[in-house]
């Protein structure tokens, strides 16, 4: 059972409407990061969760697209090779499936630092990019979500806060 935090209030749980929207805006901030990682260009599976997210967070299309954006990935991401591409693509289909399930706005996170380690970065410089840039009414949130997946420390939620 997810933590009602990350539930959204129409859906029985705590998170509003706002916060839900501003998870995924900065999920694709996590995500957009990390494109200039990709040697080869970016494919359009993350063109389109780009697209579909910003779309979702100004309500211009419904969940359901989005979740169709992220099958859509993880679809195509049985195809690659490339392990800096896989992570990357995976990041995208987090990002976007947040209109679904908003939690899963910490996957562009989990993911971004296996991107960085791929591809010779520093894993520590990223996830201080993406804390860095946490908006404030989402950041408790964020931050107790990434403590309990056991991504960050007690040490950096202080950090952070």
């Amino acid at each position: 059972m997810r933590d009602k935090k990350w539930v959204a209030e129409h859906r029985g749980g705590n998170l509003k409407i706002e916060q839900h929207k501003e998870l995924m805006r900065w999920a694709l901030d996590c995500l957009n990061h990390l494109l200039p990682l990709l040697k080869n260009g970016i494919n359009e599976k993350i063109k389109n969760a780009i697209n579909i997210g910003n779309k979702w967070a100004d309500g211009s299309v419904k969940t359901g697209d989005a979740m169709k954006a992220s099958r859509e990935i993880i679809k195509f991401v049985r195809t690659l090779d490339d392990r800096l591409e896989i992570a990357i693509s995976r990041a995208a289909g987090h990002a976007v499936a947040t209109a679904h399930a908003a939690d899963h706005s910490m996957g562009p996170v989990i993911y971004g630092l296996k991107a960085a380690e791929i591809a010779g970065r520093s894993k520590d410089l990223e996830l201080d990019w993406q804390l860095h840039n946490i908006p404030n009414d989402i950041k408790e949130l964020v931050l107790t979500g990434l403590l309990n997946k056991k991504i960050i420390n007690e040490d950096i939620v202080k950090k952070y806060t």
